[in-house]
C-alpha cells in the first residue's frame, strides 16, 4: 500500500523505509479558508506542499500595500527559496479555500536531497521552471489582459469548478485589486474585462464566486486573441 505522500510527484520515487533512515518526518497539516500559513520575513522553518485547496502568496510593495503574487495549486511545492540556504519567508502564504499541505522541516528536506540526489535534481528543475514561468509572465505583461485572465479563470475552473446547472460556479475570493497584482495590471482593467465578460453573459458574479457561463465560448475566446498575438508578431 502506497503512502500517502506519494502522491506528491517530487516524493513518488521514495518509500517509507528511507525516510526512516534519513530521519525526515512528513506531517498533514488542515489550514481553513483565510488561514495565514506563514508572513513574509519570519524565519523558514518548512517545505510544504499542497495536497488539497489553494495556496495564495503575497508580498508588501514599497508603500506597505499587499501585491497577490502566485496561487498555487494541487502538487505544488512551496516556496522556492531558502532550500540550501537560511533565508526568511520571502513572502506570505494564505489558505485561499480549506487547505491541506504536507509539511517537511527544512534542515529534514536538505538531508532528505543530500541523501536522495533525484530529488534534488527535482527540485532545481522545479525552480527552473518557476523562473521560465516568472521571465514568461513578464514577457506577456504587454499582450491581452482579457486573455491571461479568462485563461486563469479556465485553470482554476478545471480544479476548483462545481458544475450547476450547466455553469461552473467558481468559489475563489479573489477581489479585483488581488486579481489585477496576480495579472500585473490595474483594478480598473479587471474592472473593465469583468463587465465586459458580464455584458457578453459569459461571467456572472455574486459576493463569493465567480460563476462561468458558457466555458467553451471563453476558450474560443483566448485561441482567438491568441490567434490574432500570433498574427501581430
Amino acid at each position: 500500500m502506497r503512502a500517502w505522500w506519494q502522491r506528491i510527484p517530487l516524493l513518488n520515487g521514495l518509500e517509507p523505509e528511507q525516510f526512516q533512515q534519513w530521519n525526515v518526518q512528513i506531517h498533514r497539516r488542515r489550514f481553513p479558508k483565510n488561514a495565514v500559513i506563514f508572513h513574509e520575513g519570519q524565519p523558514r522553518e518548512a517545505v510544504y506542499f499542497v495536497l488539497d485547496g489553494l495556496v495564495k502568496t503575497t508580498k508588501a510593495d514599497a508603500a506597505g500595500k499587499e501585491q497577490t503574487i502566485s496561487l498555487l495549486h494541487s502538487g505544488e511545492m512551496f516556496p522556492h527559496i531558502g532550500l540550501f540556504h537560511d533565508v526568511p519567508y520571502p513572502a506570505t502564504a494564505t489558505a485561499l479555500l480549506d487547505t491541506e499541505l504536507a509539511v517537511i522541516a527544512i534542515d529534514a528536506f536538505r538531508r532528505l536531497m543530500a541523501h536522495h540526489p533525484e530529488t534534488a535534481a527535482q527540485v532545481i528543475a522545479r525552480m527552473e521552471r518557476k523562473i521560465n514561468e516568472l521571465q514568461h509572465r513578464l514577457q506577456t505583461m504587454s499582450t491581452d489582459v482579457q486573455q491571461r485572465f479568462i485563461t486563469e479563470l479556465l485553470q482554476l475552473a478545471d480544479e476548483f469548478g462545481i458544475e450547476q446547472d450547466g455553469r461552473t460556479v467558481l468559489p475563489i475570493p479573489l477581489t479585483h485589486q488581488e486579481w489585477a497584482s496576480l495579472l500585473g495590471t490595474t483594478r480598473e482593467t479587471i474592472n473593465r474585462i469583468v463587465n465586459q465578460l458580464k455584458k457578453e453573459r459569459l461571467l456572472f458574479t455574486d459576493k463569493r464566486h465567480l460563476i462561468l457561463a458558457h466555458r467553451d465560448r471563453l476558450q474560443q475566446k483566448v485561441n482567438a486573441d491568441s490567434h490574432r498575438s500570433h498574427e501581430s508578431d
